[in-house]
């Protein structure tokens, strides 16, 4: 309660919001990883693709990984609907963590329908008008949501895979 208080009065100004925009992580941060990471570096192709695909500032890693990507993937074409809430789950978060508006490469996405241009807006927007999102201060936070599902996803796409390899014999 004292702390409802003090954010009703405005005396809780680290809870504020620096810029929604500036914390809302970018459409491909989901599939390209950060242009720090060891492994781009050590390679200049992949280096200078990542420089390119990756917005010069306001850069939030959310980078999900190809292999956990693609274990989710085979989970989903052996389990099917069982794991429908963890693709939910996914999906829901990271839809969330992008804000509310569209980005790409650091840019907000602008749609043209019938002469008249606007921007792409998301679901997050819906959320900014509720009383405590800021205390949140950020949406890339609902990232977290999403890792953690795809960690699970990823989770039994192994158990299928391992299951697949054990179930196979070498014959010589």
């Amino acid at each position: 309660m004292p702390l409802m208080m003090a954010r009703a009065a405005g005396r809780v100004d680290y809870l504020s919001r620096h810029g929604v925009l500036a914390q809302s992580v970018d459409l491909l941060a989901f599939l390209v990883p950060s242009p720090s990471q060891p492994l781009v570096r050590s390679i200049p192709a992949l280096s200078a693709l990542v420089d390119t695909l990756t917005p010069q500032s306001g850069y939030v890693p959310a980078y999900l990984g190809a292999a956990a990507l693609l274990l989710a993937v085979a989970a989903a074409w052996k389990v099917g609907r069982r794991l429908a809430l963890w693709w939910t789950l996914a999906a829901t978060g990271a839809v969330l963590a992008m804000g509310p508006l569209l980005q790409v490469r650091g840019q907000v996405v602008e749609q043209s329908v019938a002469d008249r241009v606007g921007l792409v807006v998301l679901p997050g927007a819906l959320l900014t008008g509720l009383p405590f999102y800021d205390w949140i201060r950020g949406p890339d936070r609902f990232g977290e949501l999403a890792m953690f599902a795809l960690a699970v996803l990823a989770a039994h796409g192994a158990s299928v895979v391992l299951d697949a390899a054990r179930h196979r014999t070498v014959q010589w």
